[in-house]
């Protein structure tokens, strides 16, 4: 068997070999380089070779939390720096899509029907001027939260029909009740 085949199709000229694991003929971008290897590429296929190291680590589970918590160890400092980097660039988005998920998992877990997107709350914010519901301050992706209009625990549901935009001082002093009942005890 050739280690490299060269065949020629009508437009280009295609360089590569045969994995010696699978024993299929792949192109040399199919292989990792490998500097010590005769032709610079590794002698099983990236397929193989993720699949063979798949099996290896499901049946040593433990040996891989291990170099996980070394390697960890190892790097805690950079890791770290990377995360607070991101969270830094992305925090306003991550702010928002964290209240999002965890209003619709709390509501879900509260036995409430219903569901609603990232992007649908984000198109209710924009549809209210990125205001409050209920006392018209400017609000950011950082400073909304969200509010369910009829509260879960008196049978509202998680539909965005049910969802409306606020800041944390209007939905903490509205706690489980309606908007009407809020207000008009907010008024007396």
């Amino acid at each position: 068997m050739q280690d490299h085949c060269i065949t020629q199709s009508t437009s280009e000229t295609t360089l590569g070999k045969v994995c010696t694991c699978c024993h299929v003929w792949k192109v040399l971008d199919a292989f990792n380089r490998k500097k010590t290897a005769n032709d610079g590429r590794d002698w099983q296929c990236k397929e193989c070779k993720y699949e063979k190291h798949r099996r290896y680590w499901q049946k040593h589970p433990e040996a891989n939390k291990e170099k996980s918590r070394r390697a960890y160890a190892k790097q805690r400092d950079k890791w770290r720096e990377r995360h607070k980097e991101y969270f830094l660039a992305h925090q306003d988005e991550m702010s928002e899509n964290h209240r999002v998920v965890n209003a619709s998992r709390k509501a879900t877990q509260m036995g409430a029907e219903g569901s609603f997107t990232v992007e649908e709350f984000r198109a209710l914010c924009e549809a209210k001027d990125w205001r409050c519901s209920y006392c018209g301050t400017k609000l950011t992706r950082r400073t909304v939260t969200v509010d369910h209009i009829v509260p879960i625990t008196r049978m509202g549901h998680n539909d965005i029909v049910n969802i409306a935009p606020c800041c944390g001082l209007c939905n903490r002093r509205k706690r489980d009740r309606t908007p009407e009942e809020w207000l008009g005890a907010k008024t007396t």
